[in-house]
Parts: C-alpha cells; sequence; structure tokens
C-alpha cells in the first residue's frame, strides 16, 4: 500500500510539473507573438496601409475638385498639362474625384471614411478568425448601406448642385429619390428616407435610439433647469 500511495504521489507531482512547463511554454508563446507579428497579420497591416493611402487619396482629391478638370463628364484640351490641373493629385485625383461626386454627390465625403473604419475593423483586429461574430458584422455592413443610401437620397431632394450639374446626391441618390418620390410624393419619400436612416444606426454603432433619446432629454432638462436657475437669481 505504501509503494502505491508513493507511486501516486509522484505521477500527480509529475502532472502537475508537466501543466507547469505548459503554462510556461504557452506565455512564452503569447510574449513572442506581442513582440512579433504573424505572417496574416504582418499581411493585413500591409494591407491596411494601401487601403489607407487610397483613402487619403480621395479625399485630398474630393477636397481639391475643380470642375474644369479634365475628367469623366468634363472633355478639355488635349494639351492641358499637369501644372494646368487645379487637383491636387493631378489627372488621377480629377478623374477619381468627378467619379465619385458623379455617383454620389456630396456623400462621396464619408465614403473612404467607411471604407477606413471597416478596414481598420477587418485587418487590424487582434482576434482570430473564429472570433468573428458574422452576424454582427453582417449588420454592420447594412446598416452603413441604409444610412448611406438614404443621406445621398435626401441630398437628391435637396435640389442642391454645388458642383454645377451633379446633384448633391449623385445619380445613385437622384435615381432612388425619383422613383420613390414618383410613388410616395415629396413628403412620403422624405419620411421613409428618414426611417432608413433610423434604421440603419443602431445597425451600424450598435447605439439604441432610446439612450440617445433619454441624453437628449437629460440635456434639455439640464438647459432648462440651468436657465431657471439663472432667472431666480
Amino acid at each position: 500500500m505504501a509503494n502505491q500511495n508513493s507511486k501516486l504521489r509522484n505521477k500527480k507531482q509529475s502532472a502537475a510539473v508537466s501543466k507547469a512547463e505548459r503554462r510556461d511554454t504557452g506565455t512564452d508563446r503569447e510574449r513572442s507573438g506581442n513582440a512579433s507579428l504573424s505572417g496574416m497579420k504582418r499581411l493585413g497591416e500591409a494591407v491596411f496601409l494601401i487601403i489607407f493611402l487610397l483613402c487619403v487619396i480621395s479625399l485630398v482629391s474630393l477636397g481639391s475638385h475643380d470642375i474644369n478638370d479634365p475628367s469623366w463628364t468634363q472633355s478639355r484640351a488635349a494639351d492641358q498639362t499637369i501644372s494646368s490641373i487645379h487637383n491636387l493629385v493631378g489627372f488621377v485625383g480629377a478623374y477619381v474625384s468627378d467619379f465619385l461626386l458623379f455617383c454620389f454627390g456630396l456623400a462621396s465625403y464619408v465614403l473612404p471614411l467607411a471604407v477606413l473604419y471597416l478596414a481598420a475593423c477587418v485587418f487590424l483586429r487582434k482576434y482570430t478568425l473564429r472570433g468573428i461574430d458574422f452576424f454582427t458584422v453582417g449588420l454592420s455592413l447594412l446598416g452603413f448601406v441604409l444610412m448611406f443610401t438614404s443621406v445621398c437620397c435626401l441630398l437628391s431632394m435637396l435640389d442642391l448642385r454645388p458642383y454645377g450639374s451633379y446633384s448633391a446626391g449623385g445619380v445613385f441618390g437622384a435615381a432612388i429619390a425619383s422613383w420613390v418620390s414618383g410613388a410616395m410624393g415629396t413628403v412620403g419619400a422624405s419620411l421613409l428616407f428618414i426611417l432608413i436612416f433610423a434604421i440603419g444606426l443602431p445597425f451600424l454603432t450598435g447605439i439604441s435610439w432610446t439612450v440617445i433619446a433619454d441624453k437628449t432629454g437629460g440635456i434639455v432638462c439640464g438647459i432648462f433647469d440651468f436657465i431657471s436657475e439663472v432667472r431666480e437669481k
């Protein structure tokens, strides 16, 4: 019996030592993983940097857009040189900004920022592929599509043309807005697009409208309380 008990003790001790060694090995691997990036993370950061550069180029080209530059919808002299281009990104920027503004209007300024945000969430994540909640990601993408579409349509219904002949919501927003307005009228279409925007916001951000209403009500009540206190003094 004594020999059997001693053998059991030795087995338990060896098992405890092996578990400790495994923990130490796992800790060392985590430390080394934090110190150096894996192959997929290196590739992900490289892709993110490329997308970041493309988004910056898009924003700069949109900000320096000039309707007199040669583009998809504007034909200019064939001998026009790069020095005569007003866009800060040259011919490429003139064509990119003209295409985006023609398609999406003023909502084009939001598009590069949204793409950059989605790229950061995908390529700079610190979790594994199994840890991704694809249902939540799908709802976020759907929310962005709903919000972006509604903004383009609402801008088109304002009948603003900040860039010459371009609609403020682009061809995309103008086409949908004209079709919906023909079926529901201007007021009905406006209410529908506002509803679509309201639905898309919690899908994209996860913020509840009840929370927004509570915080807004608290701010308004605080302002009225402050005004009443000032009047009493």
